[in-house]
């Protein structure tokens, strides 16, 4: 069990956000300790922080936060896709390609030919953290 004080820290959300959500949209649901305290378990963690980058996009908490575990993953591939504009677009075209198909060869020839073709710097700064 993970304590709220963890989830905040590992998130950014802070310990009114989630319980707001808990409020309103019935997630997260933590389970109670004997005095009380919430505690999450560890999908809920993930599932957090996959929102929180969502919610970091642009996306609003209404539009996210409902969501089951499988939605919130299919919309963040798409939007990790939509939001690198041009040439890097592409490049996340392949690179999610590659993960889709297990293809570590694939995945480590599109990450070389980005690195050789923007160089380390770009390439650490605007393609990985993307």
């Amino acid at each position: 069990m993970i304590p709220i004080s963890t989830v905040e820290r590992e998130t950014g959300l802070s310990k009114d956000t989630l319980r707001k959500w808990e409020e309103r949209y019935g997630f997260p649901r933590p389970k109670r300790n004997l005095n009380g305290e919430r505690h999450y378990v560890k999908d809920d963690l993930v599932r957090l922080t996959a929102i929180k980058r969502l919610l970091d996009s642009g996306m609003r908490p209404a539009q996210v936060v409902p969501l089951s575990p499988a939605e919130i993953d299919d919309l963040s591939a798409k939007r990790c896709i939509s939001a690198v504009p041009g040439p890097q677009g592409e490049i996340a075209n392949e690179v999610w390609t590659a993960l889709k198909n297990y293809s570590h060869s694939s995945l480590k020839d599109v990450l070389s030919r980005s690195l050789l073709a923007h160089g380390l710097r770009h390439f650490v700064l605007d393609s990985l953290t993307e």
